[in-house]
């Protein structure tokens, strides 16, 4: 549903912050505890841990396995790499991505030695002002892909109901503005 479409990018850009918000402090705890060698160590395994249950649950559309996912995308089309190219939405999502990314880069490295550097934070507390920061982003994705949903709906009624130039200007404008969805 074209509404919920807001909702389900911001829960899943909610994950997204929910493991970087969890991880900090878990691996600056794991490194007081324990050392970096150690904190890589069991962070690798737990994930290698973690793959085993997670091919075993996953299944495609069919309900097989997922180690059978390939054979039935065999028998999708091709697309050309050139006609995705030709996508204004791929250019957008790339270059979207691509500072995004520069962001979440930033949270991700500079600002905990900034954290340790400038602001002479143990390590502990460093994980803990992380764990808001992305906590923080996470609660921010999902309040703000449910609110996209909600103003998508909206500003397409404004579109049908509008008929008058001067009242669709006026009411494009404030949905806009309200809702700051392109």
């Amino acid at each position: 549903v074209e509404k919920e479409r807001g909702l389900a990018v911001g829960l899943y850009m909610t994950g997204t912050k929910i493991g970087p918000a969890i991880g900090t402090p878990l691996t600056a705890w794991l490194i007081t505890v324990y050392n970096w060698q150690a904190m890589f160590l069991i962070l690798g395994l737990g994930g290698l841990i973690w793959l085993v249950p997670w091919m075993i649950l996953l299944k495609n559309e069919s309900g097989q396995p997922a180690k059978n996912l390939g054979a039935a995308a065999r028998g999708a089309p091709d697309v050309p790499f050139s006609r995705i190219l030709a996508s204004p939405v791929a250019w957008g999502t790339v270059i979207a991505t691509f500072c995004y990314m520069y962001f979440v880069f930033f949270c991700m490295t500079w600002m905990p030695a900034y954290f340790i550097e400038q602001r002479h934070l143990s390590l502990s507390k460093m994980g803990l002002y992380t764990f808001f920061s992305f906590g923080g982003m996470a609660i921010v994705a999902a309040l703000g892909g449910r609110q996209s949903g909600s103003c998508r709906g909206y500003r397409n009624r404004m579109r049908r109901s509008a008929r008058g130039g001067s009242r669709n200007a006026a009411a494009s404008w404030a949905a806009r503005r309200w809702c700051s969805v392109p």
